[in-house]
C-alpha cells in the first residue's frame, strides 16, 4: 500500500500537465492523502 503512495508521492517523477488536466480529482486526493500523512508524520521529504 505505501509503496503504491511513494510511486504517487514521488518528487523525481515528473507530472504532465495534460495528466493534471485529466485527473484533477486524482489530484485533489493525493493533495488531501499527502497533507494528511503530512500531519501523521508518515513523509520524510
Amino acid at each position: 500500500m505505501m509503496s503504491k503512495f511513494n510511486l504517487l508521492f514521488s518528487r523525481q517523477r515528473p507530472i504532465l500537465s495534460e495528466d493534471m488536466q485529466r485527473d484533477k480529482h486524482l489530484q485533489h486526493w493525493i493533495r488531501l492523502v499527502e497533507i494528511q500523512c503530512i500531519h501523521r508524520g508518515h513523509l520524510t521529504d
